[in-house]
């Protein structure tokens, strides 16, 4: 491999040896402070984009609410947190109240984070618990 060129420090070669010689939580430790402490533009939404493919981040199972809650409802209820993706409040079919839980997919991953720190809850939500969704693996499939 060819020796790095000392006037560019950050030639593709130099990058590589950087990243590699460090270790997982030293690099943690760098994105961190460039994403939150210094507030790097780039950084942060490179993050947020790379946090935000994880689909099963980003959508909770709610339990605990009451029979007269709404998808509305629910959607005014964690509105504060970001922006939504879907939000679906399972019904029975005979008497189209609530059963008790549903699901909420935010946009980023950060809504579904700072969600789960919601304080004033409405009357019709009797008691909330979130769950993030786990992905399938491939066991759980062949269970269907």
């Amino acid at each position: 491999m060819p020796s790095p060129d000392p006037r560019k420090p950050f030639d593709r070669w130099s990058r590589s040896r950087i990243i590699e010689s460090r270790s997982l939580d030293r690099l943690r430790h760098i994105v961190a402070n460039a994403a939150v402490f210094r507030g790097e533009p780039g950084v942060v939404a490179n993050v947020r984009a790379i946090a935000d493919r994880d689909h099963s981040q980003r959508k909770l199972f709610i339990r605990g609410l009451g029979t007269e809650t709404t998808t509305d409802s629910v959607l005014s209820l964690f509105s504060a947190y970001g922006e939504f993706e879907e939000a679906a409040i399972i019904v029975d079919r005979a008497t189209g109240k609530s059963k008790g839980y549903g699901f909420i997919t935010f946009r980023h991953n950060d809504g579904a984070h700072f969600s789960s720190m919601v304080v004033n809850v409405p009357a019709d939500i009797r008691r909330i618990a979130f769950s993030p969704i786990s992905p399938l693996t491939e066991r759980s499939r062949r269970g269907r």
